[in-house]
C-alpha cells in the first residue's frame, strides 16, 4: 500500500522504537529494522529509502516524487541513514538470499496459476470492482511486526494483470496478488461504534495479506455470495460460519 503525501514528519511519541506518521496513517516499529538502502532511482525516477526489517526484506520505503525531489536533502538523510546505496539489480540480489522460500503443494501451485489467467473473476477482485466509481470509503489496514498502515480512499480505478489487483485513489494505491489468497474471513465487527462489515486475506502461512472495513453491515452477505460462487476452491466453513477458506 502507498501514500502519496506532501509532508512526511515522523513523530516519536513514547521516545522508544516506534515512528507514526499521522498524516498518512503509517506506523513504524523500528526495533527489527536490520537494513536500511538508498536507490538513486526508483520507477517514478526519483531517490527511494528501502528499509529491510528481520525475516521481512523490503517492507518499508520512502520514494520521492519527482517534481518535488530535493537532491542536497536526499543526501543529508541518506548519509545519515543508509548503509548503502545500490542499484535495484543488486539489492535484489541482496535480498534474494533473505527472502523466506514457500514450499508450495502440487494442488496450490496449479491454483495460483488459473487464478494468474483469470485475476478477473477472482473474489476479492470482483468485491474491490464493485466498489469502482461509488461514493462507498474502503477503509484498508496492512499490519506486521514492524508496519501498520490504516487508511481509507474511493477508488477510482481497477487495474488487473497476471493475478495483481491494484486499487487506484486520489492520493492512495493498493496492490494485491489475489493468487497469494489462501484464505478469506468475511465478517460483522463494531468499529469505533459503528457495525462494519470486514474481509481478511489471508496467506498460506496464516498471516493477514490485508484487511478491508466499510461501515455498513449489509455488505458482508454479498461478498460470502461472491466468495460462494467463485470457481478458485473458496468455500463456507462450518454452516453459517463467518470463515471462507478454500479447498485443496
Amino acid at each position: 500500500m502507498a501514500v502519496d503525501t506532501l509532508q512526511l514528519s515522523p513523530e516519536n511519541l513514547d521516545e522508544g522504537y516506534e515512528l507514526q506518521w499521522p498524516e498518512a496513517g503509517i506506523r513504524l516499529n523500528t526495533q527489527n529494522l536490520s537494513r536500511v538502502y538508498a536507490k538513486e532511482k526508483s520507477r517514478l525516477g526519483a531517490g527511494t529509502i528501502e528499509c529491510d526489517f528481520t525475516d521481512s526484506p523490503n517492507s518499508f520505503s520512502v520514494i520521492w516524487i519527482p517534481e518535488y525531489f530535493n537532491q542536497k536533502a536526499y543526501n543529508l538523510v541518506t548519509e545519515a541513514y543508509a548503509s548503502n546505496l545500490l542499484s535495484d539489480m543488486k539489492l535484489r540480489a541482496v535480498r534474494d538470499a533473505d527472502c523466506i522460500k514457500l514450499n508450495i503443494c502440487p494442488c496450490c501451485r496449479v491454483r495460483r496459476e488459473r487464478i494468474r489467467n483469470d485475476t478477473a473473476n477472482h473474489p476479492v477482485s470482483i468485491i474491490l470492482q464493485g466498489l469502482t466509481g461509488t461514493e462507498i470509503i474502503p477503509e484498508f489496514r496492512i499490519a506486521s511486526d514492524h508496519v501498520d498502515m490504516l487508511c481509507a480512499w474511493l477508488i477510482r480505478e481497477i487495474r488487473i494483470w497476471q493475478g495483481e489487483v491494484t486499487c487506484v485513489g486520489d492520493h492512495h494505491v493498493l496492490r494485491v496478488d489475489v493468487a497469494m489468497i489462501h484464505t478469506i474471513q468475511i465478517c460483522k465487527m463494531m468499529k469505533r461504534g459503528v457495525e462494519c462489515s470486514v474481509l481478511r486475506c489471508y496467506h498460506s502461512l496464516g498471516g493477514v495479506i490485508f484487511e478491508m472495513s466499510i461501515a455498513c453491515a449489509k455488505h458482508s452477505n454479498l461478498w460470502h455470495e461472491i466468495c460462494a460462487a467463485a470457481e478458485f476452491g473458496y468455500h463456507t466453513c462450518g454452516g453459517d460460519s463467518s470463515q471462507m477458506g478454500n479447498e485443496d
